[in-house]
């Protein structure tokens, strides 16, 4: 019996299981040893890891289903991964949203990410925004890359799904979940998960520290006010079929959406990643640390996602 009284044939991933041997640049790789399934939602079949989610079989309706077979797969999409360039990533980006249809959840945070990624690519352009160019795209682009390795998770790629990342993948095709929880839920995973590991990363990479004395500090925070820009302009896609009120609210929409705040879960990224840097000659107690990250971003994931559409 799967979660929510769900059965499915395959076998159901333990949540206690993880390697003995896990450290934080293993993290970048595997976070848990068991593969198993992904819970089902209101529109779709049992779905296993493993299984080409973007294919025809998913999908109950007919017209659904046209429109997937019609689109390159996921798999094709990340073939290039992992990349080396933020154009790179773009393109990576792209190819997911050609990939995806709209009832697909994954395609609202590609979208709000594909956004951000281009304004940070056209940031670092204009030469006079960063400090350290090079620490940003180096950040940025190490970043991308574990989103990337989340969507090859779901695909049976050589990467097992961080906690975090679960709910983002298990409610997809749930149209009950507005396509703005769809794209926070992703942030919330990415950022709360994703952006510390990418942090300590580029730091070890590049020889740098977490100091918030830093010029490396200043380039992080200078993205906070580009984020609420982009926020703010895809705002009106993301809300696109969510009813509003007389009054302006959106009902039970607003109560989720008032759970989230990209600064504040950036500010905690950076926070975390002083902590790993600090701990980092401690495997066993740096995996800990990760392994409690994981699964706090993943509740938080479960609770922005909650169904708030009729």
């Amino acid at each position: 019996m799967a979660p929510g009284g769900r059965t499915s044939s395959s076998p159901i991933r333990r949540r206690d299981e993880r390697p003995d041997n896990i450290s934080l640049a293993g993290s970048l790789r595997t976070q848990r040893g068991a593969k198993g399934i992904a819970p089902v939602s209101r529109l779709v079949r049992p779905l296993r890891i493993g299984a080409d989610v973007s294919s025809a079989s998913v999908l109950t309706t007919p017209e659904t289903e046209v429109i997937i077979r019609a689109m390159p797969t996921l798999a094709t999409a990340i073939a290039p991964t992992p990349v080396s360039t933020i154009d790179d990533a773009i393109s990576v980006m792209q190819a997911i949203d050609q990939a995806v249809p709209e009832p697909d959840g994954l395609k609202w945070f590609n979208f709000l990410y594909h956004a951000v990624t281009e304004s940070v690519r056209d940031a670092i352009a204009l030469g006079t925004v960063y400090s350290d160019a090079a620490w940003v795209t180096h950040l940025d682009v190490t970043f991308a890359n574990l989103y990337f390795a989340a969507v090859a998770a779901t695909l049976g790629g050589p990467t097992t799904m961080p906690r975090a990342w679960d709910p983002v993948f298990d409610s997809r095709f749930d149209l009950h979940v507005a396509r703005i929880q769809h794209a926070v839920a992703g942030m919330n995973a990415h950022i709360n998960r994703d952006l510390t590991l990418a942090l300590v990363a580029t730091h070890t990479d590049l020889n740098t520290v977490p100091d918030r004395k830093s010029v490396h500090f200043q380039d992080f925070k200078a993205v906070d006010d580009l984020l609420v820009t982009v926020e703010a302009l895809v705002k009106p896609v993301l809300l696109t079929g969510v009813m509003v009120a007389l009054d302006g609210t959106l009902g039970p929409l607003d109560d989720v959406l008032a759970m989230w705040s990209v600064t504040n879960a950036r500010e905690g990224a950076w926070t975390n990643s002083e902590i790993l840097w600090s701990i980092r000659p401690l495997p066993l107690l740096t995996a800990s640390f990760i392994e409690s990250m994981d699964r706090i971003a993943g509740f938080a994931g479960r609770g922005l996602l909650l169904p708030t559409q009729l």
